[in-house]
């Protein structure tokens, strides 16, 4: 496992280093901010344009915390981003952040959550 990673992004690049807890934190705070406290609902919804609209989300929390100085080179609010310019930063993030994101996920959660645990001698769901 990776301390950091290097975000490339148009000729700059940009460390991102391990979250702390209170970044992890603030990261689930922003999705919800973000999503209008309708993050859960995006994603039960399982529609195309939701998952793309997750993916903006998430994208703007990851990078808003651990790597605000990426956000603030742009040259707009990141939520008024054209298109073109967002799908560059969803290329990079696809490829050098969401990997390097799902092996901190691995340590948070070691056991995929549907696996039975042992409570007290008790077999649980």
């Amino acid at each position: 496992m990776q301390d950091s990673i290097i975000f490339p992004l148009k000729g700059q690049s940009y460390n991102i280093a391990f979250p702390t807890v209170g970044q992890y934190r603030d990261i689930q705070i922003a999705k919800q901010n973000l999503s209008m406290n309708n993050y859960g609902g995006l994603f039960r919804s399982m529609l195309t344009e939701s998952e793309d609209a997750l993916d903006m989300i998430d994208i703007e929390a990851n990078l808003s915390i651990l790597c605000p100085e990426l956000i603030k080179v742009l040259k707009v609010p990141f939520s008024e981003l054209g298109l073109l310019d967002y799908t560059e930063i969803r290329k990079v993030y696809r490829e050098v952040f969401e990997p390097w994101w799902s092996e901190i996920m691995k340590i948070l959660r070691p056991q995929p959550l549907n696996a039975k645990v042992e409570v007290n001698g008790d077999k649980e769901s």
